[in-house]
């Protein structure tokens, strides 16, 4: 495993002010999307869902570190994970992938599954 020399990933307080009003967004968000999934699939969306957040944290890589060793799991059989990006070095900011993803979420990735 290799182990990065300068990045770290902080636990983030769910009960701070800023990060309420993030969570929420989040959580609209993601109850958005699964309707959404639901009514472009035409499949039944018969129960009312509930969306938390289970964990939040922030990771911090600098150039040739690797992303901290993390899970994506969750309490329930159904789960989404969100990726936010709030500094991107230039060199990615040019590349295919980078304008891909940007245009197609607006900086904001939801993965499903666990």
């Amino acid at each position: 495993m290799v182990v990065s020399k300068e990045g770290k990933q902080l636990t983030i307080s769910p009960q701070e002010k800023r990060v309420k009003l993030f969570i929420k967004t989040i959580q609209e968000i993601s109850l958005s999307y699964y309707h959404h999934f639901h009514r472009i699939n035409r499949t039944p969306d018969p129960l009312a869902k509930i969306v938390g957040v289970q964990d939040i944290w922030s990771v911090h890589c600098y150039a040739g570190d690797y992303n901290p060793l993390h899970n994506h799991l969750c309490d329930t059989l159904q789960g989404l994970s969100d990726i936010l990006y709030t500094k991107v070095p230039q060199p990615f900011r040019r590349t295919q992938l980078w304008t891909v993803a940007w245009s197609s979420s607006l900086g904001v990735r939801q993965q499903q599954g666990r």
